[in-house]
């Protein structure tokens, strides 16, 4: 079963904006995201996300999803 991130919920927080968009240019490691979001919900949707495809697949698909809410 293919599971789905719901970018807005993820998005909505500035905070986490912030760390996604240093993510997918390259400021933030896979590391360095996964200790942003220790002990938050959100750090289960980051980890799934490495998980299914890679860091590099999560940087793609976290730019595609900032892209199409023309954040970036």
């Amino acid at each position: 079963m293919k599971s789905t991130t719901n970018w807005g919920e993820v998005l909505s927080n500035a905070s986490n904006l912030d760390a996604y968009m240093k993510f997918v240019g390259g400021q933030m490691s896979r590391r360095q995201m996964e200790q942003f979001f220790k002990n938050t919900p959100e750090a289960g949707t980051f980890r799934s996300l490495v998980r299914n495809g890679g860091a590099e697949h999560a940087r793609e698909v976290a730019k595609k999803a900032l892209k199409r809410r023309a954040l970036i």
